[in-house]
């Protein structure tokens, strides 16, 4: 996560710490949402978003579109679409 924008890092440990601590969720749960949310970051920030609080509907389209493409599985692209779903209701 260290080439992503101070928000996006920001936004990414205090998620992970809201998935940690609130949530409970395991060890290998965190770790597979956060790494989904920082290709996520990353997607977003080589489109000029640099703030989560920019991420808009064609950029979540987009990143799950890119993911699909590289020919991840299903249940990989259902994992990180709820990823993003919960981490954009957080927000």
């Amino acid at each position: 996560m260290t080439d992503l924008s101070p928000a996006w890092q920001d936004a990414l440990e205090a998620y992970e710490r809201h998935l940690r601590a609130e949530r409970g969720l395991s060890e290998h749960t965190v770790r597979a949402y956060t790494g989904d949310l920082a290709q996520l970051a990353a997607h977003a920030e080589a489109l000029a978003i640099r703030d989560p609080a920019g991420l808009h509907l064609r950029a979540l389209r987009s990143f799950l579109a890119s993911q699909q493409v590289r020919g991840r599985s299903r249940s990989t692209l259902s994992r990180r679409a709820a990823a993003v779903r919960r981490f954009t209701a957080w927000m």
